[in-house]
């Protein structure tokens, strides 16, 4: 990533919410960014859905749009919620 870039975590388990806001890649702000992760911690079911929601939520309402934009999605990779079967794409 470069100093232009910004990173910002949703965090979902049974619900999705923003944990980290939007904050620029610059030298300053990378021990926030790397505390922040270090302190992420599983919790409750795995409702994929929910993440993904969120994150292009935080995504269409940013406030700088930068020419590229993708979103990483972490997870144990077994969608459990309840009724993920109920759910349609």
């Amino acid at each position: 990533m470069s100093p232009e870039d910004r990173i910002s975590i949703v965090t979902f388990s049974t619900d999705a919410k923003p944990y980290m806001g939007w904050i620029r890649n610059i030298p300053e702000n990378k021990p926030f960014i790397k505390d922040s992760i270090l302190k992420l911690r599983v919790e409750g079911s795995t409702n994929i859905a929910s993440g993904v929601e969120e994150g292009l939520k935080l995504i269409a309402n940013r406030k700088y749009k930068n020419p590229v934009t993708c979103m990483f999605l972490l997870s144990d990779g077994q969608d459990d919620e309840k009724n993920v079967s109920e759910r349609t794409a």
